[in-house]
């Protein structure tokens, strides 16, 4: 036979198609499974592991090894190449080797004859066929086949863990599985122990009581068997009763004939009463010995207690009588029958005090006392110099947060002051000041709004209004309308005294009118007190007694926020750059329709963190930046509270003043709203208590009275603030 390999170009033998899809082994990762792979079209793809199920991807075959004979090895070798020689993986590695060089034209085979191969791989190709319905990836079947086909048995090997069994959090859930199971083990053992226990424990009866009785039995069988010799004597006695002397037996444990010696042992709970009315001798003592011998019995027939039939048991025998299965209420019950009844008095009823209001409650900003101010106004004032302030058709607001932008040194105004004089907010002025310093512009500041400026501390100026006159403010006012009665008259007396301590004394009551003595208040305390019954009168539809003020000046409303819409108006000004803290805030206000005053004197000692880790006081001209487009004047003013420590108080609809939490305890205003049927103690305390104050001594309480008629109640607190709902 001619040697060489034919080509495979269109060769239709099943020998030479047999060449090129010769199976060749695949090692799975996963289970260390070897996987027979036939099919040539899965090389380079990725199958799923018959054994494991995990992905597998087809590699292609090897290529051979081929070994080159030294020269001086012989010629032939004296094992003849049959087909047990061959195994199924030399055959495969053959083949696919045969078939790359038949392509590629020459074959390194092409001196040997396969003829006998051939024959023996056409068999082997009809016995694989009747396979073909098997799984073509399970490696247990071709191992199978494999064996039966070389006869040689391969020894299965052991599955190495993969990394999924040797991973970190496979080590670890092992670890709590372990710790898992021993911890419920023990909890189960323990309250399987603590079952059994309580099992025991209630199945053992309890026998105090019986094993006294037993001791006091043994200690006293002298005195028991004559108490049983008196017994069966007397209801010998008391025959004509028609009692036999066999129930005197009975009822002293005696032994009765025909029945057994065995006496059953009685069950005694001694309890002695609380308060006996007459002292006894103690019992078992010959005192009673001699006398239970020598009395008489009524009827014949004695209890086991030592007292007669017909007759009422004293304390000591109905003590004795109970048994250890005797309720608790029945105890009772006998015990205080048993005792004369002590009536006591009535237990007096104390009602604890309200729980004070603490520091930590209401934040009162105490921190803010270690800070120094650092204004120095004189010296400031004097050196700085404005270069010129114009300011055509501006409110008293506007013009402040100007002067504080520019100057920078604070200025602030009175506001109770200012509504004594009957001064209108709304108004506008035209300012203008020229080159000048800022001693000198002050004054002309103030000519030109109709105020006086003042310094206070040496730290900012303040703007008052001169004192009204008495046509004006009168010191005499008619109260007839709202209280008439004495009664009514000493309840106001009260509540002033009670809201202004210390200024009952400077009034007094005449002719239906209240007059203010000379000297006796200064006049914004007169003020705020006849303020105080005007808000009263408006409450309840009466003509003021005041028409020469407006209403604006004598309005003092209690305005949550939630009822100020301007809170949630939207921004629309756009602050890319840093600016001075007072201009930023009028700004923000003023395009939400809002009048703002800020109390720059309070703000000074509050600390500001700059960039650089400095820590500063809060001025006018300190610059500041922040996101203003598109958001709410509530968010823009809840970031000034959070940052810088700026509360708002609410003053009305459309006013606001910017303080800090230490002056803003301090700052109390009397408000009289309706009551609304409530009662102070069950909703208004609580209402008001988030604005108590705080006076020199420490944080003072809401003062709260109600009108006579219960309609309307007259409070004492801080201005409501922006969180205040």
């Amino acid at each position: 036979m001619k040697c060489g390999v034919p080509s495979l170009i269109g060769n239709t033998d099943p020998y030479m198609l047999r060449i090129g899809v010769e199976p060749h082994l695949v090692l799975c990762n996963s289970c260390q499974s070897r996987i027979r792979v036939r099919n040539p079209n899965l090389i380079g793809k990725r199958v799923a592991c018959p054994k494991c199920k995990a992905e597998v991807l087809i590699t292609p075959p090897a290529p051979p090894k081929i070994h080159v004979a030294r020269s001086d090895m012989p010629q032939v070798d004296s094992t003849a190449m049959t087909k047990d020689g061959f195994g199924d993986e030399a055959l495969g590695l053959l083949s696919s080797q045969n078939a790359d060089a038949a392509i590629g034209g020459e074959s390194p085979f092409s001196n040997f004859d396969f003829s006998d191969i051939d024959s023996a791989l056409a068999q082997q190709s009809q016995a694989n066929a009747a396979q073909a319905t098997q799984t073509a990836y399970s490696s247990e079947a071709e191992e199978q086949n494999s064996t039966s086909n070389t006869g040689q048995w391969i020894a299965p090997e052991r599955a190495a863990p993969n990394d999924q069994w040797s991973s970190r959090s496979t080590a670890q859930r092992r670890q709590y599985l372990i710790i898992g199971f021993l911890g419920a083990s023990s909890c189960l053992i323990a309250g399987l122990a603590f079952v059994l226990f309580l099992r025991w424990y209630q199945s053992e009866p309890t026998k105090i009581a019986d094993v006294g009785q037993k001791q006091e039995q043994s200690q006293k069988p002298n005195e028991k068997q004559a108490n049983a010799n008196n017994q069966v004597d007397g209801g010998s006695e008391g025959k004509a009763d028609g009692q036999d002397s066999v129930v005197g037996q009975v009822a002293n444990n005696a032994t009765v004939p025909g029945e057994s010696n065995i006496k059953p042992l009685e069950t005694r709970i001694e309890i002695e009463p609380e308060a006996p009315p007459t002292k006894k001798p103690p019992q078992g003592s010959e005192k009673e010995k001699s006398d239970s011998s020598t009395e008489p019995k009524t009827n014949g027939i004695a209890l086991s207690n030592g007292a007669s039939v017909g007759e009422t048991p004293s304390a000591d025998t109905t003590a004795s009588i109970l048994k250890a299965d005797t309720p608790p209420q029945v105890r009772e019950l006998l015990k205080i029958i048993g005792d004369p009844l002590d009536v006591s008095p009535t237990t007096q009823i104390i009602v604890p005090e309200k729980p004070k209001v603490t520091d930590l409650e209401i934040e009162t900003g105490n921190r803010e006392l270690t800070m120094t101010p650092v204004a120095n106004l004189a010296e400031q004032a004097s050196q700085r110099t404005v270069w010129g302030l114009n300011l055509p058709n501006r409110k008293l607001s506007d013009v402040l947060a100007a002067w504080n932008s520019v100057v920078g040194l604070p200025v602030e105004i009175n506001p109770i002051s200012l509504a004594a004089a009957d001064f209108d907010f709304d108004q506008s002025f035209d300012v203008e000041l020229k080159e000048t310093t800022a001693a000198a512009g002050i004054d002309q500041l103030a000519a030109a709004i109709g105020l006086k400026a003042e310094s206070r501390d040496n730290r900012f100026w303040l703007l008052s209004a001169p004192v009204p006159d008495e046509q004006k403010l009168p010191r005499s006012i008619k109260i007839d309308d709202l209280v008439s009665s004495p009664e009514q008259q000493n309840w106001l007396t009260e509540t002033i005294e009670q809201i202004f301590p210390g200024t009952a004394s400077s009034l007094e009551y005449t002719a239906g009118k209240l007059t203010c003595k000379p000297d006796g208040m200064d006049h914004l305390t007169w003020f705020t007190l006849v303020r105080m019954l005007e808000n009263w009168r408006q409450q309840r539809g009466l003509p003021s007694v005041l028409p020469q003020y407006r209403k604006e000046s004598l309005r003092v409303p209690f305005v949550p926020a939630a009822k100020v819409a301007a809170f949630n108006s939207t921004l629309t000004d756009v602050n890319s750059t840093a600016r001075p803290l007072a201009q930023l805030v009028n700004r923000q206000c003023f395009s939400a329709g809002v009048t703002c005053w800020i109390d720059w004197a309070a703000l000074e000692y509050l600390p500001v963190r700059l960039a650089a880790g400095e820590a500063k006081s809060i001025t006018p001209q300190i610059q500041r930046i922040s996101v203003t487009n598109n958001r709410s004047l509530k968010q823009f003013l809840n970031e000034l509270d959070f940052e810088l420590g700026m509360v708002t108080m609410v003053i009305d609809e459309k006013t606001i003043m910017i303080t800090s939490r230490f002056a803003y305890r301090r700052m109390q205003q009397v408000f009289v709203i309706p009551s609304g049927g409530k009662s102070v103690d069950a909703f208004w305390g609580q209402y008001f208590r988030p604005l108590t104050p705080i006076d020199s001594e420490g944080i003072s309480n809401v003062v709260i009275r109600t009108s006579p008629d219960g309609e309307f109640i007259f409070v004492k607190c801080c201005w409501p603030t922006l969180q205040f709902e």
